[in-house]
């Protein structure tokens, strides 16, 4: 990942943008549709992605394909139903990315099949750059925090089915758990281990663009 050219470092920006702000977005409108408007009063209830951009978790998308934004505050206890709220605002912000996957599959698709790129070749090549870093970036960012590490998704995903006392006891040690992640992150280790299951993933993505291709 790191050896990317400076042409798809600029695509990799407005895809992040788009990236970063459904996915953020997605968690707030999942919480104010059950119940809790802390997103909206915060002014996070968004898709401008200035309001959700964290400049590390940014660079780290920019160069590995995966990486966080800004967390988008929550409160659980105004949740009509506590445990099915956090399970549904939680897996929001990643299956909105794989959403947005799809999306730039099904273009990149119908691009290939009708073979607009013979009108302009230079048009075609940044279109299907673009698509690719656009299912790429979203494919990453989607497996990446369903991992159940904190404070990605995954983890509150897991933590709502623990029981209260085991999850309190989870939480005393989450401020560990970023530094860790880091770490993983350097060393290559937790990429390793996304790669493994990021592949699957885009191997359907790409059948489904093989599909559309040869209808």
């Amino acid at each position: 990942m790191m050896g990317l050219t400076l042409r798809e470092m600029i695509l990799r920006l407005p895809v992040l943008f788009i990236a970063i702000s459904v996915h953020e977005y997605s968690h707030g409108y999942a919480a104010y549709k059950m119940g809790d408007g802390t997103a909206k009063m915060q002014g996070r209830l968004t898709l401008n992605p200035l309001a959700h951009i964290d400049i590390l978790g940014a660079l780290c998308m920019v160069l590995f394909g995966f990486g966080w934004a800004k967390a988008v505050p929550i409160n659980p206890n105004n949740f009509r139903d506590r445990k099915k709220g956090l399970v549904l605002v939680s897996l929001a912000g990643p299956l909105s990315n794989f959403f947005i996957a799809i999306i730039g599959a099904v273009l990149y698709g119908i691009f290939a099949r009708f073979n607009f790129g013979s009108f302009n070749i230079e048009f075609a090549e940044v279109f299907y750059g673009l698509m690719n870093q656009l299912i790429l970036l979203n494919v990453c960012f989607g497996v990446f925090n369903l991992l159940p590490i904190p404070p990605l998704d995954g983890s509150k995903i897991v933590g709502a089915f623990l029981p209260y006392r085991i999850y309190y006891k989870v939480l005393e040690y989450e401020r560990y758990a970023f530094p860790v992640l880091l770490i993983l992150l350097y060393t290559n280790i937790l990429s390793k281990v996304l790669f493994i299951l990021i592949n699957p993933v885009l191997k359907s993505i790409n059948s489904l663009i093989n599909f559309i291709v040869n209808i």
